[in-house]
């Protein structure tokens, strides 16, 4: 394999997917970039602080302020206050429907495009990819 392809991959890779999400969301009036915190919002139900999501999205912190903020004018996030951190944010009813509706579409596609892969495949896909991320991640920080 050429080594020296792996970032166009990547962003080939990267565009099909969030051309896929855009297009499932599209039914909420939402984009790609309301699909992380979302999504993580969803798997982190106790709620989290501004500055958690901004960490585990990795985006700066004016750009997830700006997503947040889109998502609470479309009631799909809400805030409470925490006297000692500042604010959590949480899914409401419909952002709980949205997150489901998106990890469901995520499945259906997950199903097709590995449907040519072995269990054992999908699962050292996916171990790999982790691995080769967080070795990215710990370079940058270097």
């Amino acid at each position: 394999m050429d080594f020296e392809l792996l970032p166009v991959y990547f962003h080939n890779f990267k565009k099909n997917l969030d051309k896929s999400i855009n297009k499932d969301l599209e039914k909420f009036k939402i984009n790609f970039m309301h699909f992380r915190p979302i999504i993580l919002l969803y798997k982190n139900q106790e709620g989290l602080l501004l500055n958690e999501l901004t960490d585990k999205i990795g985006v700066d912190k004016a750009n997830v302020t700006r997503v947040i903020n889109d998502l609470l004018k479309k009631e799909i996030v809400y805030k409470n206050e925490d006297k000692k951190r500042g604010y959590k944010i949480f899914l409401t009813e419909q952002g709980i429907i949205v997150a489901e509706y998106i990890i469901q579409k995520r499945k259906e596609l997950d199903e097709k495009t590995f449907s040519n892969f072995t269990k054992l495949e999908k699962e050292q896909f996916t171990k790999l990819l982790i691995k080769y991320f967080n070795a990215m991640s710990n370079i940058e920080e270097d």
